[in-house]
């Protein structure tokens, strides 16, 4: 399995998915840029912040795992902001709703637990 992520921000969210994902799933290595992904990699771009994110996942994200064509799934990991997680959720599913994409795209939007942000279990 190979998986490309997109973080919002630039330094601390991919710092903690580039530890963190090998901690959920031992099978994956971390690889610094999606073109060097093989078997059982993960790599991870960051979005730039809000609202910036939103264009990398359109312009570079979904464009890359298309012709990569070995990535088995895409995760956007976003931060909620102002909006429920309803809302984030939408906002993203719509905005990746007329994009294809060969890839399985899951969305991971971690949630505020005592002013800490949770992350999910899998990934």
């Amino acid at each position: 399995m190979n998986i490309h992520i997109v973080v919002e921000g630039d330094i601390g969210e991919k710092e903690v998915y580039r530890c963190w994902v090998p901690l959920v799933n031992p099978d994956l290595s971390y690889v610094s840029h999606i073109s060097d992904t093989v078997n059982n990699n993960f790599s991870i771009i960051s979005g730039g912040g809000y609202p910036q994110y939103l264009r990398t996942i359109v312009d570079s994200a979904i464009e890359d795992v298309n012709s990569i064509g070995n990535i088995d799934r895409l995760v956007i990991a976003v931060d909620s902001e102002e909006m429920s997680y309803d809302d984030k959720y939408s906002e993203i599913r719509q905005l990746i709703s007329m994009l294809p994409c060969h890839a399985v795209i899951k969305i991971v939007i971690p949630e505020l637990v005592n002013d800490f942000e949770t992350l999910p279990t899998t990934i």
